[in-house]
This record gives structure tokens, C-alpha cells and sequence, in this order.
């Protein structure tokens, strides 16, 4: 070793050095919580901190609830995509119902 670059490394002495050491135990790995993200449960994909799992509720409508809005029951039976469309407009004005409609009815168009 140089002179002017001293070792980053400190010898232990036999005072020093650890006593009855199985090899491997001072490797174990540690658990850092801030790197620890939530994963999903079915896939294993690691979720954002802000997720929260749903409530565990109980169903508030049966099996045929859908009919309770006949409007929405048959638009959606006949023109889904109005219906797509109509769901965007409630959720993002600035988007008016057509042109999700539209984006709609090309996307899921079966050839």
C-alpha cells in the first residue's frame, strides 16, 4: 500500500474478531421498510403507496339489480357504447359522451 493512501480496511486483531461465528449467519438479509411496497395478491405486481384495498361489503343489489334502471338496462343491452359513453361524460366532462361512444364502438368492433 502507498504511503499517502491509507487502507479503508481495519485488521482485527484476535481481541477483535467475533467468537463462534457459523458461516452465513452475519449474511442474512435485512428488512428495510421503506423498500417494501405492497404487492398484489394475485399477480405479485407491486402496488402505489396510496393503494387501499377494497372494503369487504357485502353485495347492495341482487343478481338482476341492473334492471332497477331500465334506461340504463337497455342502453346498455342494445348500444353499449352509449352507454361507455355516457359513463365518461359523468366521470370527465370535458369529454363529451359522442366521441367516447365512438372511440368505443371502433375498439371493440369484431371482424
Amino acid at each position: 500500500m502507498a504511503e499517502g493512501n491509507p487502507s479503508r480496511y481495519v485488521k482485527l486483531t484476535k481481541k477483535q474478531a467475533p467468537a463462534d461465528v457459523t458461516p452465513g449467519e452475519l449474511n442474512q438479509p435485512v428488512q428495510v421498510p421503506q423498500l417494501k411496497a405492497k404487492t398484489c395478491v394475485e399477480c405479485g405486481q407491486p402496488l402505489p403507496a396510496s393503494y387501499e384495498s377494497p372494503a369487504d361489503e357485502p353485495w347492495t343489489t341482487g343478481i338482476c339489480g341492473c334492471a332497477e334502471d331500465p334506461n340504463s338496462c337497455w342502453t346498455g343491452l342494445f348500444c353499449p357504447c352509449v352507454l361507455f359513453g355516457h359513463n365518461i361524460e359523468s366521470f370527465r366532462e370535458e369529454i363529451p359522451w359522442t366521441n367516447a361512444c365512438v372511440c368505443h364502438a371502433i375498439s371493440s368492433k369484431e371482424e
